[in-house]
């Protein structure tokens, strides 16, 4: 936190500068995220970036503590305590299973076809709650095994044989491993969230006013 206010305070007042934090789990909105740094990287060169890689509660904690300047989140967001500007691409849920399993032919996987099936979840109790209500009564006779914060280790965890992971797709690469998405469809927006009602440096205000735009832009089209 220091190091932030003295960043802040020592950046160039006439060329914008700085260093601006950001928060984010596994998302594909991470893709136009990434776009919008890149696009305002080429506008205010001087300007750098803190990426740092976590899951929602680890994102609030560094928005709370003015660690991070803002955050990747799933909907609902807490409006009477972020402003937010939402992406365009849907998140949507499935399952990472092992290509040797039958279910890794199919087109969808429905609650029936998990049932009695050893799966890795996701720790956060918000998802936890959606996906118990998703499976609906076949909620009791799913057998979770493991839970992870990030996906990439629990990936190599499916690929062992200890069971599948139900997770976002995030068009990421695993070998011996396939994603198959849910059915009836599991799917949310993500956004990108700030802490409302509070004064931002000049660094971090612009960038949100450019993001504001340019996913504004996004949507039009």
């Amino acid at each position: 936190m220091s190091d932030k206010i003295k960043d802040e305070l020592s950046s160039d007042k006439t060329e914008l500068s700085g260093n601006i934090s950001i928060g984010s789990g596994e998302f594909r909105g991470m893709n136009e995220l990434s776009d919008i740094i890149v696009s305002f990287h080429k506008k205010y060169p001087l300007v750098t970036f803190n990426i740092q890689s976590g899951n929602a509660k680890d994102i609030n904690f560094g928005i709370e503590q003015g660690l991070l300047d803002m955050g990747v989140m799933i909907e609902p967001v807490d409006t009477t305590k972020y402003d937010f500007a939402q992406f365009s691409q849907m998140e949507s849920w499935g399952i990472l299973i092992r290509n040797d399993s039958p279910l890794s032919k199919k087109i969808y996987i429905t609650a029936k076809d998990l049932k009695d099936q050893a799966l890795i979840m996701s720790h956060s109790q918000q998802m936890q709650n959606e996906i118990n209500h998703w499976f609906g009564r076949y909620a009791k006779s799913i057998e979770f095994v493991s839970t992870y914060n990030l996906l990439y280790n629990s990936a190599i965890l499916v690929k062992r044989g200890l069971g599948s992971a139900l997770s976002l797709n995030l068009e990421a690469k695993y070998d011996d491993v396939t994603f198959v998405p849910l059915k009836p469809a599991l799917t949310y927006n993500s956004v990108l969230a700030w802490k409302a009602d509070e004064t931002s440096s000049r660094t971090v205000s612009t960038f949100i006013e450019f993001a504001k735009k340019y996913l504004e832009s996004i949507s039009k089209d």
